[in-house]
C-alpha cells in the first residue's frame, strides 16, 4: 500500500500497513493486530513518537497504543516501526480503521497523521 500523506511538519508517515491474524473462534475476524509504518524526515534524523488509534465507525477513535520515542533517518526504508497487540475484550466483531499520529519527540507537536483518508486499505 502506498498513499500520499497529509504532512504538517518536517517528518511524515511515508507508508503504513496492517496485518491481522489469530482467529481463535473461526468467525472470520481476527484479534491480533500488527501496525507497521515507515516515517521519513527532511533532516538527517529526527526523534518522534506515535499515537495509534482504532475506530469501528470512522468517527469515534479509541487510543490503542503510544510508542516510545524513536529515531527516523531521512528517507531510510529500514527505520520502520512495528506495533503488535491483541484486541482482547470490549471490541465488537467487525472491521476497524487504524489512525497513526506522528509527533515530534522534542516539542510534542503533531507533525503528521496517516489513516483511512490517506489510504483506504
Amino acid at each position: 500500500m502506498r498513499a500520499a500523506s497529509t504532512t504538517y511538519g518536517d517528518s511524515w508517515v511515508y507508508d503504513a500497513t496492517t496485518d491481522l491474524f489469530l482467529d481463535r473462534d473461526n468467525d472470520g475476524y481476527f484479534h491480533r493486530l500488527r501496525v507497521r509504518f515507515d516515517a521519513d524526515t527532511l533532516f538527517t534524523f529526527s526523534y518522534v513518537y506515535a499515537e495509534i488509534y482504532i475506530s469501528a465507525d470512522g468517527d469515534a477513535w479509541e487510543h490503542l497504543y503510544s510508542t516510545n520515542d524513536f529515531s527516523i533517518w531521512g528517507s531510510d526504508p529500514a527505520d520502520d516501526y512495528e506495533v503488535e497487540t491483541d484486541l482482547v475484550s470490549g471490541y465488537s466483531t467487525g472491521l476497524y480503521d487504524v489512525l497513526i499520529e506522528l509527533y515530534d519527540a522534542d516539542t510534542g507537536e503533531l507533525v503528521d497523521e496517516f489513516g483511512p483518508n490517506e489510504s483506504p486499505d
